[in-house]
């Protein structure tokens, strides 16, 4: 008798705790979708590419519970039919119309580039004049020869590197020489493609100093692991650099600069033009560190012009990249005339690729300037830009970037333009765009003759708006009316772009 009424008890016991557990279940299971409802509303992203992002983020979390829960969502974003508006398109163009090349060698000076830039004119006059302000020439034809003349160098100097293939190994590279306006300091190779130096080190170049010029190179990283090559150039802030005509490759952040020296005694990258280079990486970076083939920290009044800037992906920690992007509480950043393909000859990994952004992710307050970051970038300029397949995030990111003007750009299956947060505020302009353009957290922008196309060939021919620009992709000048996006009709028979769709 006592054994049936201890038998009782405990199926009573398991009975009410099963319905109390199977209650608790269903609680928690609808409080989760509605949560994922929640969040998935607050992205607004196309269903495939939020569930590929959410499978991604949780199977990389530390608790297996929480791992096991991204194997269901990676069969739903693969189970999904793609039944929404953004149209994957196969993009062929010719990359050598910007980018460095043999051609560009040797500085050619345009005066109708330089009109209403007074900042890229300064550049361009100390190109033209440093052939005759020059106070001597040194020629290398070793990495020891090199790094001698880079420590030794004084005003003046012009540091020519003979032909041939260059191996070193080091930690860093410091250029801490400081040149004049007058009487910078040339690093170079005397023609593009002549030079290749092949940098096992965690950082590449550091330059500290001021008023350097490099050109003509091609700097690759040949590190054991991705972890160990960190940046091919690392800008520290230097001030007054033109940095033009090279490739740089297979490093994390490619391109890295920021302040030099406590708070209230800082030193910022300002003043830099970037122009004709190539930047890409062969392969994904598998890093934990930030990949960003430009990354820009606290700088203003940064060119960032005529570049091929390619295949940024990352397969570690957040698994989200960046081509480009100026942040820290900088100003007076221009972007233009760049080719962007985030997905070049990497293909789409369902991992985040970011094209151009003007504040990125944000900035921690003590790297910002002036000690804080209520904007991460003012007055910035985005125009006459081919940004290709980013095809899981946007081609344009705003992060509290105020008063942007985005104009004349062409972007190609990527998932459009976000202004985010109420700090950032933006006039679009004559850009054609294979997604959406939109506000999220507050952001604020102004609409004007912008094409939005989602089911059709977008190269078709459209009426001519009235030009917010002087020139296009391929440096061809605007008449008072023209195209829409970065690309004229004169532009595109050079740079033979074809747009099909799978």
């Amino acid at each position: 008798m006592k054994n049936f009424k201890l038998s009782k008890i405990i199926s009573n016991y398991f009975y009410k705790v099963g319905i109390l557990a199977h209650f608790i279940a269903i609680i928690f299971i609808l409080l989760a979708m509605i949560a994922s409802g929640y969040i998935y509303n607050k992205y607004d992203l196309p269903a495939k590419v939020f569930f590929q992002r959410a499978s991604a983020s949780l199977a990389n979390e530390s608790s297996p519970i929480l791992r096991k829960v991204s194997i269901p969502l990676s069969y739903l974003a693969s189970a999904l039919d793609t039944q929404n508006e953004q149209v994957n398109y196969h993009v062929v163009y010719n990359r050598h119309v910007v980018g460095a090349s043999s051609a560009n060698s040797i500085f050619k000076y345009k005066t109708e580039e330089v009109e209403n830039n007074t900042i890229l004119s300064s550049f361009y006059q100390r190109l033209v004049t440093f052939e005759q302000t020059k106070l001597r020439t040194i020629r290398v034809n070793t990495s020891e020869e090199l790094l001698n003349a880079i420590k030794q160098a004084k005003p003046g100097d012009d540091i020519v590197i003979s032909a041939g293939r260059y191996q070193i190994s080091q930690r860093q590279i410091y250029l801490k020489k400081n040149g004049t306006a007058m009487a910078p300091i040339r690093l170079r190779a005397e023609n593009f493609n002549e030079v290749t130096i092949s940098l096992n080190t965690l950082e590449g170049f550091v330059m500290i100093g001021d008023y350097w010029i490099v050109e003509n190179l091609k700097v690759t990283g040949s590190c054991a692991t991705n972890q160990q090559c960190e940046h091919a150039i690392h800008i520290v802030g230097a001030q007054q650099l033109i940095i033009r005509n090279n490739e740089l490759t297979n490093f994390n952040s490619i391109v890295k600069a920021n302040a030099n020296g406590q708070v209230g005694n800082r030193e910022f990258p300002d003043n830099i033009l970037f122009e004709h280079n190539n930047l890409y990486n062969e392969t994904s970076r598998q890093t934990n560190t930030s990949v960003t083939l430009i990354d820009v920290v606290t700088g203003s009044n940064w060119l960032i012009r005529k570049n091929f800037i390619a295949n940024n992906s990352k397969h570690g920690s957040d698994y989200v990249s960046y081509a480009v992007f100026l942040k820290g509480n900088g100003d007076n950043g221009l972007i233009e005339q760049n080719i962007i393909d985030c997905e070049w000859s990497l293909a789409n990994d369902s991992y985040t690729r970011v094209g151009i952004s003007l504040g990125g992710g944000g900035t921690g307050e003590k790297y910002c300037r002036g000690g804080g970051c209520p904007i991460e970038h003012s007055n910035g300029i985005v125009r006459n830009n081919l940004v290709t397949n980013c095809s899981q995030d946007v081609g344009i990111y705003l992060n509290k970037a105020q008063n942007t003007q985005i104009t004349h750009n062409t972007l190609l299956n990527t998932l459009g333009i976000d202004v985010r947060f109420k700090e950032s505020s933006a006039i679009i302009t004559n850009n054609i765009i294979t997604s959406h353009i939109r506000t999220r957290n507050g952001g604020s922008m102004k609409l004007n003759n912008n094409i939005i196309e989602f089911d059709k060939d977008i190269d078709s021919t459209y009426p001519s708006v009235m030009s917010q620009s002087q020139f296009d992709l391929c440096g061809f000048s605007r008449f008072k009316f023209s195209s829409n996006g970065a690309i004229t009709n004169e532009c595109q028979k050079k740079l033979a772009l074809k747009i099909t769709s799978p």
